[in-house]
């Protein structure tokens, strides 16, 4: 509601993003036992200014979608650099991927892809709709590229410091 509205106040604050990729992995490695995927975070010692509580709420969300909609003894790759001034974080997995028209549907609140996946894994259809939000909340960029069949690379670019309002 308070993405809606607005009225979501930013808390900047000098994070290490290796610290909390592996705290959202940790907190998602149950959900890789039953299908044996395989979890790699390849974080440099990277800290920047950002709101810790929206980056973990968008990693989270990313990561929990990567291993959701993967495929049994697949792979989630967690990466991240620095590049000009901006933070680029890429979720990427071996999943069953979407078409063109499949990510514009996902991208919209509240709906999901209607195939095998979607209707044996709960969900509001809000996770990339919130991803797509606080990236622009906190200044940066998001993007996704996939193949249905091969997998999903969601990457969002965040500045070093978070924008002033």
């Amino acid at each position: 509601a308070k993405v809606e509205s607005g009225r979501l106040e930013l808390r900047p604050e000098k994070i290490s993003l290796r610290a909390l990729a592996h705290e959202c992995a940790a907190y998602l490695e149950p959900a890789t036992l039953p299908k044996q995927i395989g979890f790699n975070v390849d974080v440099a010692g990277l800290s920047f200014e950002t709101d810790r509580r929206l980056l973990k709420q968008l990693l989270l969300n990313l990561l929990s979608n990567a291993v959701k909609f993967n495929r049994e003894d697949g792979s989630v790759n967690l990466r991240a650099q620095v590049k000009d001034s901006m933070v680029v974080i890429s979720v990427a997995d071996t999943g069953i991927g979407m078409s063109a028209e499949e990510i514009e549907r996902a991208l919209q609140p509240f709906q999901q892809i209607a195939n095998t996946y979607s209707r044996t894994s709960e969900g509001t259809g809000l996770g990339l709709t919130l991803v797509q939000r606080f990236t622009a909340i906190m200044g940066g960029s998001f993007a996704i590229e996939s193949t249905p069949g091969i997998g999903t690379t969601v990457r969002v670019t965040l500045p070093l410091r978070l924008p002033t309002p």
